[in-house]
């Protein structure tokens, strides 16, 4: 614990440094999820083989995969065929740096009985997954249960060590993550279910009865309700948006769920709940 301490306040003590450490951080995991949302869906190893260029097939130099500089330098095209680099592998690498750093801002501004060390890791990983399901879900309208697998399994682990490995599975810490990792997936069972019945089609996807209890997981049961509330306006919003451009009447849930769980995440960390609620 005093390892952590000085650590924690050697971080405050060179705060614009690390601050620029942390984005770069969060760039390299981006470069990382990029490599996971191509491959995952075509049913590729996300570890074998190395990068390599989609259109011409050649292995990368490493000066090739530096996230942000390599794609600015190569001015968004392949170093060997020329070919156009996505966009989005730029957006992704700087996203996730800028998210990195808000997460390293809250974690040596706010108290640490707030946001402390395994917040911050839990943070993160809810982070880097909701990015990885939200693309490939919209692209792909595919919810991948193997990275929520990975997740649960890190958020599980990570509540147990911040516990302090006190008796954890009577801590109501942990049976409010269960109870809301439950809650979640039964809610939207049931909704899918009625779906089903009411339309005469799959009104839903499997994907996001998984998704939701991933996220109750993270917020709690006190979480699920806010969840699908503001995930139901920004699918209100912006499905609309999605319907009118794409033409296309089925709409990916996924980055809905995603987006309403940070509104929740966000708005419970600043306190507006709890003056709203109790005041």
């Amino acid at each position: 614990m005093e390892n952590i301490e000085f650590y924690h306040q050697l971080l405050k003590d060179h705060e614009i440094i690390f601050s620029f450490i942390f984005f770069y951080i969060g760039s390299i995991w981006g470069s990382f999820i990029n490599v996971v949302v191509y491959r995952l869906p075509e049913g590729l190893s996300i570890i074998y083989p190395p990068s390599f260029c989609p259109v011409c097939k050649r292995k990368l130099k490493w000066y090739n995969n530096i996230p942000i500089f390599s794609y600015i330098f190569q001015r968004g095209r392949c170093s060997f065929c020329g070919a156009k680099i996505p966009i989005r592998y730029l957006f992704i690498e700087l996203f996730t740096g800028f998210y990195t750093l808000v997460g390293f801002i809250l974690y040596i501004k706010l108290p640490d009985y707030q946001f402390g060390l395994w917040e911050f890791l839990s943070f993160l990983t809810i982070g880097y997954t909701g990015i990885i399901i939200s693309y490939i879900d919209f692209k792909y309208k595919l919810i991948p249960l193997q990275v929520l697998l990975v997740g649960s399994i890190i958020q599980i682990i990570l509540l147990f060590i911040g516990l302090k490995f006190y008796i954890w599975i009577l801590s109501p810490i942990i049976l409010d993550a269960l109870l809301g990792a439950f809650l979640g997936f039964f809610i939207l069972w049931i909704v899918r279910l009625l779906g089903n019945r009411f339309f005469k089609k799959e009104a839903m996807g499997e994907g996001d009865l998984y998704l939701l209890g991933y996220l109750g997981l993270f917020g709690g049961i006190f979480s699920i309700t806010f969840i699908l509330l503001y995930s139901s306006f920004l699918a209100i919003i912006f499905g609309l948006l999605y319907m009118k451009y794409k033409g296309d009447k089925e709409i990916p849930y996924g980055p809905f769920l995603v987006g309403g769980f940070f509104i929740h995440y966000f708005m419970a960390l600043t306190g507006t709940y709890y003056a709203f609620l109790f005041n």
